[in-house]
């Protein structure tokens, strides 16, 4: 069998997962109607003016729904002057309120909103990270325990007609949840569905999913398990995509495009927010620049993904970064301007360039190969010294080189351009693959593209390389390592999982964010946490090495790990007892030693 999944053997058939409509006050999401945008204030809920002004510049630049924290009951009753406002000044947009720890607070934001955004890791538990068995019985009363919970706002969201969101985190999962099913995506799609049941049970059906995580690969898996699931069951709820914690800048519009990108293509998703660590406004030109590259009838471009329970694993390696060929002094200047430094220079023949394969040799690894044109035909599977019959199973890639040095010990080397071309291969391994993404468009857009592309692939695939063409090789190795980094086949720089900033947050999250990456960037593979607040903080830095979290105002807790090893630290001291902390733990070394 293909180590790329061939298409009938692909769960979700090729086909768009076609939902129900539900509707958030005029706003219809699912079925065939156009993906919808949405985003988050930043300010305190309880400064008004502050929350009004913030939604009405999201509105003004095409945000369709704004959700906003609720984490008390003033913040809840605020809501109400908050709709208010905007309805008198004409703003009609669908308000969401965000609710986590406090039921109280989601029966009162229920009158005043459209929609409530409920987390079900901690909307009826608290996270204690305590071990326990559970007993089946023993389990079942904490279901009945949550129904207890849970049942008082599905029967207000159903007779005041609102909608719901059953927001699920990878980083705070409940206990329950843990215990029983671990950090992973079946115990996020599991504890959507205790919520759900419970919905469904008084024949509500208003309500949709998400499976957030900032770790791509675990976000895409949780999705598509979400997806199966409720085909399993006959469930068709809309589905809001999102990589939580991407953080900022160039790296998180990289993330979050990947993440958002590569369900869509896979015919996941009817609503979708991109989530930065930046001011909310900049999030809607890059989740309109995702969405706009999946109109709702376009023929589908994933991958696909395999769901054959005796499909051999495929062996992964850390995928390389290749650069063309440009000429020597090119070369030479190309690495003068930029840190990062490709793998593998590609020549597609030697040409007059004899001379200076010895310098490059000394410096990178050089690969040089005849090039056979593009195939669209199926011969024999092997390669012959006849080059009227040098074919392979293959039904188009390309182009395809045979290495004319020692280095690819004479295996072929399969370019390909496109998802589509991926697609098409058969019987090829991924270490035999590089992934040739020609650049196109400007500025954002190229990173949108390439990473829609080229990431995209990467998400599922342990290619042999990537390789940009088109662009300077500063931007082109930027991209190429930022893609790589960003789907976790290769850590080539610091990874900061950081939060989009929200009423809950307890210190600037921007400047901080800013601060912390300005004395610790050079830390390869070491990944941070920076979280305003506890609410996915301890949960979601699961997957990194060091946490800085928000622990009360003008305080903040560090974290090794899960584990929390310093509390109450003044704001101001943070960020040094950070690198302390990173030095105790062997993690820290001079950015002069570099």
């Amino acid at each position: 069998m293909s180590v790329i999944a061939r298409q009938d053997q692909i769960k979700n058939n090729g086909n768009r997962f076609r939902t129900r409509v539900i509707h958030i006050g005029d706003l219809k999401i699912g079925g065939d109607h156009p993906l919808v945008i949405q985003s988050m204030t930043t300010s305190d809920t309880m400064e008004i003016d502050q929350t009004v002004a913030q939604t009405k510049q999201l509105a003004d630049i095409g945000c369709e729904m704004v959700r906003i924290t609720a984490p008390t009951v003033q913040d809840a009753e605020a809501l109400k002057t908050i709709r208010d406002r905007l309805r008198a000044d004409g703003y009609k947009i669908p308000l969401v309120a965000d609710i986590h720890f406090l039921p109280a607070a989601a029966m009162i934001a229920a009158d005043y909103v459209e929609k409530v955004r409920i987390n079900p890791g901690n909307y009826a538990d608290r996270k204690l990270f305590k071990t326990r068995e559970y007993s089946d019985s023993e389990y079942h009363e904490e279901l009945e325990r949550i129904h207890e919970k849970f049942k008082p706002l599905v029967l207000k969201l159903k007779s005041l007609d609102r909608a719901l969101r059953i927001g699920t985190n990878h980083g705070s999962l409940s206990d329950r949840i843990m215990n029983r099913f671990g950090d992973t995506p079946e115990g996020m799609v599991e504890s959507s569905f205790e919520f759900a049941e419970i919905c469904r049970r008084y024949d509500f059906h208003n309500f949709c999913f998400s499976m957030k995580a900032s770790n791509v690969g675990v976000m895409t898996k949780a999705y598509r398990l979400l997806v199966e699931k409720q085909r399993e069951r006959n469930w068709d709820y809309p589905i809001h995509l999102g990589v939580t914690e991407a953080g900022d800048g160039e790296d998180a519009r990289i993330k979050s495009a990947i993440g958002i990108g590569t369900l869509l293509a896979e015919g996941i998703g009817d609503t979708i927010r991109v989530s930065l660590t930046e001011a909310s406004v900049k999030e809607i030109p890059v989740a309109k620049a995702i969405a706009a590259k999946f109109p709702r009838d376009q023929e589908l471009r994933s991958i696909g993904y395999s769901t054959v329970e005796d499909s051999k694993p495929v062996p992964s390696s850390v995928p390389e970064v290749w650069m063309r060929w440009n000429g020597l002094e090119n070369l030479k200047q190309n690495l003068k301007q930029t840190d990062l430094r490709p793998d593998t220079i590609y020549m597609e023949s030697l040409g007059e360039d004899l001379d200076e394969i010895h310098f490059l040799k000394t410096q990178l690894k050089v690969l040089w190969g005849k090039v056979i044109p593009k195939l669209a035909v199926k011969e024999d599977s092997s390669w012959t010294s006849d080059e009227k019959t040098r074919r392979r199973v293959v039904s188009a890639a390309d182009y395809i080189i045979k290495s004319a040095n020692s280095d690819l010990k004479g295996d072929p080397i399969f370019f390909v351009e496109s998802i589509e071309t991926l697609k098409s291969l058969e019987n090829i391994q991924p270490s035999q693959i590089v992934f040739n993404w020609k650049a196109s468009g400007e500025s954002l857009d190229r990173v949108i593209n390439a990473s829609l592309e080229a990431g995209s692939a990467f998400v599922d695939l342990p290619l042999k390389a990537i390789m940009i063409d088109g662009l300077d090789s500063e931007e082109a190795l930027r991209l190429s390592f930022g893609i790589l980094q960003a789907t976790r086949r290769r850590m080539s720089k610091t990874e900061y999982i950081s939060c989009p900033s929200c009423g809950r947050t307890l210190f600037d999250l921007e400047e901080t964010t800013a601060k912390i990456k300005s004395v610790t960037q050079h830390l390869k593979g070491v990944k941070i946490a920076i979280m305003g607040c506890i609410v996915n903080g301890p949960g979601e830095m699961a997957d990194a090495d060091f946490g800085y979290v928000g622990g009360a105002p003008g305080r903040v807790n560090l974290y090794v790990g899960k584990d929390c090893v310093d509390r109450n630290i003044i704001s101001a001291e943070a960020p040094s007892k950070l690198i302390e902390l990173i030095k105790t733990n062997g993690k820290w070394m001079e950015p002069a030693s570099l």
